[in-house]
């Protein structure tokens, strides 16, 4: 496959020429996501292994994931391999074992994981290749901001690496980080802030079409807060909280069960299908987050570290029917699915930080944050993963309209505002076109005044919000029994499984309160109804301590209730939904009746 650069390609090999004739042996790039990082790090290799003057006999690069070291088609092995011809390995140690004294290779380049060298074996490799064979090597390191994780060692090997090597590259999509620490082996002028040999922006890329612009979808929802200080439970929507307050809030929005979960998971479905009528083959990531137990033992082939992600998946199952592919670090063949996924159609996939970066699907046209995050890096990286333009591999051509990727959070306002600094970038890239003419100002690139958010209603998209007790509509809460009930409905019409069940659910309650107000009955209240089971609970629970704990209420309900529902007493009452509270009064009294049956 013949490569023909773009044109921020162009500029940046350019520049990098410019350097080595002034004498420099390390390059800095900024790239945006989906901007083609692999290709210019390809280019730039083939360039040192055949310079005329001082050419180097390989090139070593590190990169974090092995979605990012791909395969032989996609990634930064098909960039070297498929694009510039040249012969590339995938691992630095031949011998089984890490041990010092590698044979030196006899191919171009080694495309390796950063944890694979980051070590004293390959450091006395290098040194021993350097000293006793006079070889010359180029280092080039992808998404270089990893070097400087939290207690992290890579920054020091690399930096030894670099000190070794004849030449060095260094590429992010960003370097910035959240904690602002320095990255290894990356110069800082006085403001403290990274020097780069060429910066490639978001902004540009749309401007160029290189990638595609981007707009969010943020789903807000109501949260139930517990007020230990003051044994006080209050409700407060995501965009309003602060402090503590936001712990709590993920906890409940990003539990796989809970409704704000599954109705982001409609909300993506119904939009996702609208799409692949355009584009047949249109797919959602959904981003969970990472797992905090350090016990790997299996429940069957899942590690426990991994459970979010599968059981996000399980109910991406049971809402659209379709079984995603899930993706996790554990996973033997986690290159191979992604490889089979990127060529298949199937709309979903489901990972944590292993399609965060560097990840070629440009099928992707969507990605659903399940997780929370406080950096703008993170965020970036993951949005990264829909803004890759898709081509027709037979003829190289764009198979684009303009179609906007689409971001759906939840509406905590720190995503919110990483969100909206990303989708004014994007729009500023649109005006500064130079092939479209502004429909307001007749000119081309736009002479408009810039406004954020011109139109809330057009970007969010969304006419309801979902709350705790099944949803949202306009100012109207929407109980959960109606909820339940227009799934019911809707499983039963196959013309309207696409249909919104919160939407339908209102209609269902606004019927059925019209109808109780006409017959004079009592209005079913959500909040009144958690109350009533969280009473029914406590006096099923205590019941129980007396007949069957000998009055040890601790007992009674860690074994009743925290042990069969691995949670919390506390949590369950102040924070589950009408749903899950009536599972909980439902296995208590039939552990009530066979109590008496026993008895």
């Amino acid at each position: 496959m013949a490569f023909a650069p773009r044109e921020w390609q162009k500029e940046c090999f350019s520049r990098f020429q410019q350097r080595l004739k002034e004498g420099e042996t390390s390059f800095v790039i900024e790239a945006c996501m989906g901007a083609g990082k692999s290709a210019i790090a390809a280019r730039i290799a083939k360039h040192l292994l055949e310079m005329e003057k001082d050419p180097v006999e390989h090139v070593l690069v590190l990169v974090p994931w092995k979605s990012i070291q791909g395969d032989v088609e996609k990634g930064m092995l098909g960039a070297f391999g498929k694009l510039f011809g040249l012969d590339a390995r995938s691992r630095f140690f031949t011998f089984a074992r890490r041990q010092a004294h590698q044979p030196v290779p006899s191919m171009d380049a080694t495309v390796t994981l950063y944890q694979e060298v980051c070590n004293r074996a390959a450091i006395e490799t290098l040194e021993w290749w350097k000293s006793a064979k006079g070889f010359r090597f180029a280092l080039i390191c992808d998404e270089i901001h990893h070097t400087n994780e939290i207690n992290g060692t890579w920054g020091e090997y690399v930096a030894r690496i670099k000190d070794l090597a004849s030449y060095s590259v260094f590429m992010s999509g960003t370097y910035f980080r959240s904690d602002r620490d320095p990255i290894g082996c990356i110069p800082r002028d006085e403001n403290d802030r990274p020097i780069r040999d060429f910066a490639y922006t978001y902004q540009r890329g749309v401007s160029e079409r290189v990638v595609r612009p981007v707009t969010t979808r943020h789903i807000n929802a109501t949260v139930a807060i517990y007020d230990a200080d003051r044994d006080a439970r209050y409700e407060k929507e995501l965009s309003e909280l602060v402090g503590k307050e936001v712990t709590a809030g993920k906890k409940q929005v990003l539990d796989p069960h809970g409704e704000w979960v599954r109705h982001t998971i409609q909300t993506v479905h119904e939009a996702l299908m609208a799409t692949r009528l355009k584009y047949p083959d249109a797919a959602c990531l959904f981003v969970c987050r990472p797992g905090h137990d350090n016990n790997f033992t299996r429940e069957g082939d899942e590690s426990l570290e991994d459970k979010h992600v599968h059981l996000i998946a399980k109910q991406i199952k049971e809402l659209t029917g379709h079984t995603p592919t899930v993706v996790t670090h554990h996973d033997q063949d986690s290159v191979g699915k992604i490889s089979r996924f990127r060529k298949a159609k199937d709309p979903y996939l489901v990972a944590v930080n292993m399609v965060s970066e560097g990840c070629d699907i440009p099928r992707l046209r969507a990605v659903a944050f399940c997780r929370y995050t406080t950096s703008e890096m993170l965020f970036r990286q993951i949005v990264g993963r829909a803004l890759r333009i898709q081509y027709d591999e037979a003829t190289g051509q764009p198979l684009e309209d303009g179609t906007a990727a689409q971001i759906y959070i939840p509406t905590f306002s720190r995503l919110v505002e990483f969100a909206e600094t990303l989708w004014s970038e994007a729009q500023a890239g649109i005006r500064q076109r130079r092939d479209t003419t502004c429909e307001n100002c007749g000119k081309k690139p736009c002479e408009c005044e810039p406004k954020l958010f011109p139109d809330p209603q057009s970007i969010w998209g969304l006419e309801h919000t979902p709350s705790l007790d099944g949803g949202r509509m306009a100012a109207q809460d929407v109980s959960e029994i109606y909820v339940q009930a227009a799934r019911q409905i809707i499983s039963q019409q196959p013309e309207h499984q696409h249909a919104n069940h919160v939407q339908v659910a209102a209609l269902l309650q606004l019927y059925d309160r019209n109808r109780s107000l006409a017959q004079g009955l009592p209005v079913t209240n959500p909040g009144e109804e958690r109350e009533r089971l969280r009473r029914k609970i406590n006096r099923i629970v205590k019941r129980m301590a007396v007949d069957k704990y000998n009055k040890q209420f601790q007992t009674a309900y860690f074994e009743e209730i925290e042990k069969p529902f691995r949670a919390k007493f506390v949590e369950i009452l102040n924070t589950w939904s009408v749903d899950r509270l009536v599972e909980v009064y439902e296995r208590l009294e039939r552990r009530m009746i066979q109590g008496y049956r026993n008895g």
